[in-house]
């Protein structure tokens, strides 16, 4: 399965996988070879939930943090990768 991956905040990345594209505006969290680590949702009204995380607090506050202030961008790299977006929240 195609994966797209984005930018990095602490040495985590952020990614889609192409199965993703039937849920809402979301991203992976993965770290070196640990996939999943958290999952984080885009509202349409540009909050970001943490939907799992296996991360400690202050980690997952600030990723989900960099998400709300990039919340454009990652609506646009989906957008990019999907051709299309919607919310579930």
């Amino acid at each position: 399965m195609p994966e797209i991956w984005f930018e990095d905040v602490a040495g985590y990345e952020f990614y889609v996988t192409s199965n993703d594209g039937g849920h809402g505006v979301h991203f992976h969290i993965k770290r070196n070879n640990s996939y999943r680590l958290a999952r984080f949702v885009l509202t349409a009204d540009g909050d970001v939930v943490v939907d799992s995380t296996t991360l400690d607090a202050k980690t997952t506050r600030k990723i989900q943090l960099y998400i709300r202030r990039n919340w454009n961008g990652f609506v646009q790299a989906w957008r990019s990768f999907f051709g299309n977006c919607h919310f579930d929240k």
